[in-house]
């Protein structure tokens, strides 16, 4: 499908994603250069404040001193690929807020990278609802599991209750007959 757009839907289409979608564009030097006001809003910020942010500044402290954290933009500044996962930020109050974000390098002319475009979806209401939905259903197992194990202890005293009740009722058959045959032998009358 070929989509020959003039300037005023290319601006159309761009702005209805500019409006739907969450955006920020970094520089080379991991620099914020622009936001949107839905990528700023679940961050925390303005699109104002947010110029010049580091990327290190809505990262956790463990991840930026992490091997992983330079990984990610060797990848994207150096072998020019895009990056697409669930990623776990830090909003501008050091609130956790997870997203489902794809990265990806802009080249120039000359197949250079001048700028990282990320755009995500804020899931964090989401995976909290999952989070707590596994918890619920780990209790339920959990809880199961012990009503489970219970049953079977119950079901076990039941089993040799009934073996000993079993034996009760053997050994007083043997006994009546015993006395049955004492009786015919030893009559009283």
């Amino acid at each position: 499908m070929n989509f020959n757009l003039d300037s005023q839907q290319k601006e159309l289409f761009f702005n209805a994603m500019f409006k739907e979608l969450a955006v920020i564009i970094f520089n080379i030097d991991k620099e914020v250069v622009f936001s949107n006001e839905k990528m700023a809003g679940a961050l925390g910020y303005t699109p104002e404040e947010l110029i010049n942010v580091r990327h290190q500044n809505f990262c956790f402290d463990e991840y930026v001193a992490s091997n992983d954290y330079q990984n990610f933009w060797n990848s994207l500044l150096i072998a020019k690929k895009s990056f697409q996962d669930k990623i776990f930020r830090k909003k501008k109050n050091g609130e956790l807020i997870i997203l489902e974000s794809v990265y990806f390098p802009v080249l120039d002319d000359r197949k250079k990278v001048i700028n990282v475009i990320k755009i995500a979806f804020d899931i964090t209401k989401r995976e909290s609802l999952l989070t707590t939905t596994i918890k619920k259903v780990q209790d339920s197992s959990e809880a199961l599991t012990e009503i489970s194990i219970d049953g079977n202890e119950k079901i076990s005293i039941l089993t040799d209750n009934l073996k000993e009740v079993d034996s009760l009722s053997t050994n007083n058959q043997l006994a009546t007959k015993i006395l049955e045959e004492d009786i015919k032998k030893y009559p009283l009358f």
